[in-house]
């Protein structure tokens, strides 16, 4: 999902879910402002609720706490995560920034509460920039207990570590469609040929027994 703006602008921001895990779009334009992106999606969870996740990049010195209060408060059940460019006073740095001294306030308020990870989100790349936290989760006080564990992945090309954020809900999945018959018409048959014909390349020879037939097709496959 990525979220369509006037004139047919778009947010840096995609959100990406598994076919079989129910959703729907939320409507985020109101909240959008300058140097604050946001993308949502609803997920119904067991009980009759709702898992709101909000996907967002806050641009450096652009937080607008105000907006984020606003949309903890409209919607239940929800958690903002992402690039917040936000340096909290935590042990982990040396100093904070703009950002980071705004969301603070709210904190420390009771407004709005922080999940991060114990290890550093984002990695510094010149000996005047450190390693930080600015890679995490915004709620509000009550469900921050709802949050199982958040911790750091291994690097995949980027200054930023991939989070993973797991939550003690699970959501609801939609039924998997099955059929006795498989459909030929949606078969990728280039696809196929190509693989075939790449394994037919190293495939065992093939004698006249059940055996070698069998550990040939179980190659094939």
């Amino acid at each position: 999902i990525q979220q369509k703006l006037a004139k047919g602008r778009t947010v840096g921001l995609a959100t990406l879910i598994r076919n079989n895990i129910k959703h729907t779009e939320l409507d985020m334009t109101a909240s959008l402002t300058e140097g604050n992106e946001f993308l949502g999606i609803a997920v119904p969870i067991n009980g009759n609720r709702t898992n709101n996740i909000i996907n967002c990049y806050i641009s450096q010195n652009k937080i607008n706490t105000m907006k984020i209060v606003d949309i903890l408060t409209q919607h239940t059940n929800t958690y903002i995560f992402g690039d917040l460019n936000s340096k909290l006073d935590i042990p982990i740095h040396q100093r904070t920034n703009q950002n980071g001294e705004r969301l603070q306030i709210s904190i420390d308020s009771g407004e709005i509460s922080a999940v991060y990870p114990l290890t550093p989100t984002r990695l510094g790349s010149t000996d005047d920039q450190e390693d930080s936290v600015i890679d995490y989760v915004l709620t509000n006080g009550q469900k921050v207990n709802s949050i199982e564990s958040i911790y750091t992945e291994e690097n995949i090309g980027s200054d930023h570590l991939p989070v993973t954020i797991q939550l003690k809900t699970r959501p609801l999945r939609n039924t998997a469609i099955t059929t006795e018959k498989p459909n030929f018409d949606k078969a990728d048959w280039g696809r196929y040929s190509t693989l075939v014909e790449k394994r037919m390349t190293t495939a065992p020879e093939i004698s006249p027994n059940k055996g070698s037939i069998d550990q040939a097709i179980e190659f094939l496959i």
